[in-house]
Formats: C-alpha cells, structure tokens, sequence
C-alpha cells in the first residue's frame, strides 16, 4: 500500500465507509516494508488501548479518531511531496 492507500483506509474507517474487512486486513494481514507505514500500523494496533471508547462507541475515543485525521494529513503530505519528487 502507498501513502495515499493508507491515508484513504484510515479515512474510510473513521467515517464508517470500509469494507467489513478492511480495517482488520490493515492492522493484522497488511505487511509494510516502509518504516513510516509500519509506525502508522503499529499505532493503529494500540489506539483502541491508548484511547478506549465508551462502551458500545466505536473503536476509540474522540481523541484517538483525532490522532488518526492527524496520520491521514501527515500521509496525504508525504503523497504529495513523493509525487513532487517524482
């Protein structure tokens, strides 16, 4: 997956639009070889720990769904700094 991939899986998840499997298929079957997206993975993994939801709520709290709008930026910018490159 590229940046932009990851960006828009995230964002799918958080406005409820992925697929039934998708988000499980990020965080446990997708293997990154890029070290920024294995970060992003491996925080993804641990948000619902660091920010738990109120019971019945979603799969974090408000500040953890903000945690992951800050990843997406963060990807959307490193996309558009690769294709400027590139």
């Amino acid at each position: 997956m590229t940046h932009t991939e990851v960006a828009d899986t995230l964002e799918a998840f958080i406005n409820d639009q992925g697929g039934q499997w998708d988000w499980d298929d990020y965080i446990s079957a997708t293997i990154f070889s890029d070290p920024y997206l294995q970060e992003v993975q491996a925080r993804m993994v641990h948000l619902s720990d660091e920010f738990p939801a109120e019971k019945g709520r979603g799969y974090c709290s408000p500040e953890g769904i903000d945690v992951i709008r800050g990843y997406i930026e963060d990807l959307r910018k490193l996309a558009a700094a690769t294709k400027a490159l590139g």
